[in-house]
């Protein structure tokens, strides 16, 4: 027996009588052209099955729409400052007891110095803080720029 045509599932020859051998060459060959097209079909399909996702494009959306955090009157400008540009600074936290309520209260938020940094005012020897209700707070540029203490500029509370 032929060890290759035994693992093929098939006589080593087509049973003609000749004793040659070329019918056995040709049935094994015949063998081999169909496995190969059986091989190729399934690559095929395979390769049709794959082609779409090559196809696909990664879609990008839009940013969606920053929101304004606040606006700083600077030498007379109005410069807007979003919530986006605020947290590419860092978000810290810090936990304080309150006066007014019971427990601690937890604050996360940029800092001043990091803000003023931002929008240039840095260098300046104090900073003006008005209100929406008329009442201006000045901090001094001690207060922003102390190495023991950073005045967080609180976003959320609790979080």
């Amino acid at each position: 027996m032929n060890g290759y045509a035994d693992s093929i599932g098939g006589p080593a020859t087509v049973g003609t009588g000749h004793e040659d051998g070329k019918d056995c060459v040709v049935s094994l060959f015949i063998r081999e052209l169909f496995a190969l097209r059986r091989s190729l079909v399934l690559l095929i399909v395979s390769a049709i099955g794959v082609l779409p996702a090559f196809a696909l494009e990664q879609v990008k959306y839009p940013e969606p729409p920053d929101t304004l955090a606040f606006k700083v009157e600077k030498n007379g400008e109005s410069v807007p400052v979003t919530l986006r540009q605020l947290e590419k600074l860092g978000l810290y936290s810090v936990t304080t007891p309150s006066p007014f309520e019971k427990g601690q209260l937890t604050f996360q938020g940029v800092l001043f110095r990091d803000v003023l940094k931002l929008i240039g005012l840095e260098g300046e020897g104090s900073v003006t803080l008005p209100a929406q209700d008329d009442y201006v707070q000045i901090i001094p540029k001690e207060d922003w720029r102390r190495a023991l203490f950073s005045l967080p500029l609180a976003r959320t509370e609790n979080c």
